[in-house]
């Protein structure tokens, strides 16, 4: 099987997104810089999991303060403080994400013991460096540094 290249320069974040969703049900891998410290974080990934045995779903909270976020709501109380319930969806757009399950992190239970693989994590869409799914390894390069 030949692996298929790609370099692309300075793409939009729709077309990096698109990139990533083009693993479809299989495993993909991406490389991306993390906003706060500027780590190389290296991931697998899956989408379209909808309800893994392990993992915890993202609740898609976003404190009230937020005025980055689309005006269509919820106001729920967590605790002492009221908090805004938003569709994940609307999140990641608001903040130029992706959430994806990543298959690198185990699940343990209360005593520690392994249960299964998997966690939610949200990529920046802006920091991704390099793509790799169904045999196609795109590489994207940044003007910005580290």
């Amino acid at each position: 099987m030949s692996v298929k290249e790609i370099v692309a320069f300075n793409p939009p974040s729709a077309w990096v997104r698109q990139q990533i969703e083009k693993a479809g049900s299989k495993i993909g891998g991406v490389w991306f810089y993390k906003r706060s410290n500027g780590e190389l974080r290296k991931m697998c990934y899956k989408l379209h999991c909808k309800n893994p045995t392990a993992a915890k779903k993202p609740n898609g909270i976003a404190l009230k303060d937020d005025k980055s976020l689309l005006p269509s709501h919820s106001v729920v109380m967590d605790g002492h403080k009221a908090v805004v319930r938003f569709s994940k969806r609307i999140v990641d757009r608001a903040h130029n994400l992706i959430t994806i399950l990543s298959t690198n992190d185990m699940s343990r239970d209360k005593t520690g013991q392994i249960i299964g693989r998997g966690a939610y994590k949200s990529i920046p869409l802006d920091r991704v460096t390099r793509i790799v799914n169904n045999g196609v390894v795109t590489t994207i390069e940044r003007d910005w540094k580290k």
